[in-house]
């Protein structure tokens, strides 16, 4: 049995995860700042690994954009995002999840979805939001508790959040 542990990964280390993004859907990390966690394992052989350094998937957070038409619909609370109010709002109770991954070799065995379910009280904040275009992605989020608020027809975006009623 390989044992499996969630670790927060330091933004000096994110070149570890280009692999996993020159062979997916994006090609680079999003903005400096947020935090980063990754499902590691130290019980594999290095032909399995692969040079991954024992990761198996990824998840990175980052601060919510400023501006969001959709968000006054699922966070009434929000003060106008253009204030000095609503901008301290955004950096204390909102992250995006910007990034998530699972190496080819190790989809479909719950990694995703366990590494957000373990990671999202970590992050301290009331709402994490996602804006996604990828069916997978939709059902993931959904099966991790993320309610959808807007389906953007004419980009086929859908913006979703999860609240955290535990948050301070």
């Amino acid at each position: 049995m390989i044992d499996y542990e969630v670790r927060e990964v330091l933004q000096k280390r994110w070149d570890l995860f280009v692999p996993y993004l020159r062979g997916g859907r994006c090609c680079q990390m999003p903005f400096p700042g947020g935090k980063a966690f990754a499902v590691f394992s130290d019980g594999i052989t290095d032909r399995e690994d692969k040079g991954f350094g024992g990761i198996r998937a990824f998840v990175k957070y980052s601060y919510a954009f400023r501006n969001s038409p959709w968000r006054r619909e699922a966070i009434p609370e929000m003060p106008e995002p253009t204030t000095k109010e609503g901008i301290a709002f955004l950096n204390k109770n909102i992250r995006q999840l910007s990034r998530i991954g699972t190496f080819l070799m190790w989809r479909r065995r719950r990694y995703a979805k366990m590494l957000i379910e373990k990671t999202l009280p970590l992050l301290n904040v009331k709402y994490v939001e996602c804006l996604t275009a990828h069916n997978d992605v939709s059902s993931l989020l959904e099966n991790c508790g993320f309610k959808l608020v807007k389906n953007i027809t004419r980009t086929k975006t859908l913006y979703y959040i999860w609240k955290n009623d535990s948050a301070i």
